[in-house]
């Protein structure tokens, strides 16, 4: 399956903003940037919503059953396993509907999107005032950038905080009930 037809909805499209930040993060992939793809398919449910793992691979390696988009040259593509699931789906970068989630929840916890190297806004709380300690990302690797730093922090760190009574560490995002039921075990 490849780019939809004239009546056809696409799998998934891009606002321009979500659109500026994955061209973005791609080219920070070096040489090979050109020939990633951003794939997106669907992980898990958590109450009647999907769950998605986002990532960048070869164009190349999308089966023949895959769903395949191209926006403004970046390539897209949904697995088969998900494209059915998410016929119309828009991907956008919106910190509302995070923070609207989290309302949702019963949690009313001020929402930030911190880019690598970006100055915290100052609406989030300071330390002194904060109680948990929470690390948000994809877990579904178990060599990525995101499970080598909570096992350094796990590691190296969460020895360090026994004075602090109360203090809860989550893992939260892509495979992280997975990720920490191997960890335990």
């Amino acid at each position: 399956m490849t780019d939809d037809g004239p009546d056809e909805a696409p799998v998934l499209t891009l606002t321009d903003k979500a659109l500026a930040k994955v061209l973005e993060l791609r080219r920070d992939e070096g040489k090979v940037a050109e020939s990633l793809a951003l794939w997106v398919e669907i992980s898990g449910t958590v109450g009647d919503a999907y769950t998605y793992d986002m990532y960048f691979q070869a164009a190349r390696d999308a089966g023949p059953d895959a769903w395949t988009g191209s926006q403004a040259g970046l390539t897209i593509v949904v697995p088969a396993t998900s494209a059915p699931n998410m016929v119309g789906s828009v991907l956008d970068l919106n910190r509302d509907l995070l923070a609207g989630a989290l309302q949702a929840l019963g949690r009313d916890i001020p929402v930030g999107i911190l880019g690598h190297a970006m100055t915290p806004p100052s609406i989030l709380p300071r330390f002194e005032e904060t109680s948990d300690i929470v690390l948000v990302g994809a877990y579904s690797q178990p060599d990525s950038p995101n499970t080598d730093a909570v096992l350094w922090f796990d590691r190296e760190v969460r020895p360090l905080l026994t004075d602090l009574p109360g203090l809860r560490f989550t893992i939260a995002g892509s495979e992280a009930a997975a990720f920490a039921e191997a960890r335990e075990a």
